[in-house]
């Protein structure tokens, strides 16, 4: 009784300011991180991870994209179920971008993708999850 309360929006956009501001200036330590993962075969790739699309994994023209995103292989594994399913129904109306937090998990969902029929297959693209950066 007697505080004046702060009001939710206020502490909201003070706490996504500080989360910028972290996040922005930690990001030379991702990096170096997902530099020592890559030299030690924990990681693929590191452009993919900072948001850099690759030759093979453009925007389809006219579709709209669904993301789904699964932290671990099992995850992943029930996002592509749902995904092949999505698609038998809406006809080929979305494109599917599912993302795995772990190289193990990409690896199972490419493999499980690849043996889905074509139109299906050709409506999904599998990758890593990026890194939450500030850009």
């Amino acid at each position: 009784r007697g505080k004046m309360a702060v009001p939710k929006v206020i502490a909201t956009v003070w706490q996504l300011g500080l989360y910028r501001l972290a996040s922005t200036a930690l990001t030379p330590l991702v990096i170096l991180h997902l530099l020592r993962r890559k030299m030690g075969g924990m990681e693929r790739a590191i452009l993919p991870r900072l948001g850099a699309p690759t030759a093979g994994e453009r925007r389809p023209d006219g579709k709209r994209v669904v993301w789904l995103h699964g932290a671990s292989a099992g995850e992943s594994v029930s996002a592509l179920t749902l995904a092949s399913n999505l698609e038998a129904r809406c006809a080929g109306g979305f494109h599917f971008v599912i993302t795995c937090g772990t190289v193990g998990g990409i690896t199972v969902l490419k493999k499980r993708a690849s043996a889905l029929p074509d139109p299906v297959q050709s409506a999904i693209t599998c990758l890593q999850a990026p890194v939450d950066l500030p850009w």
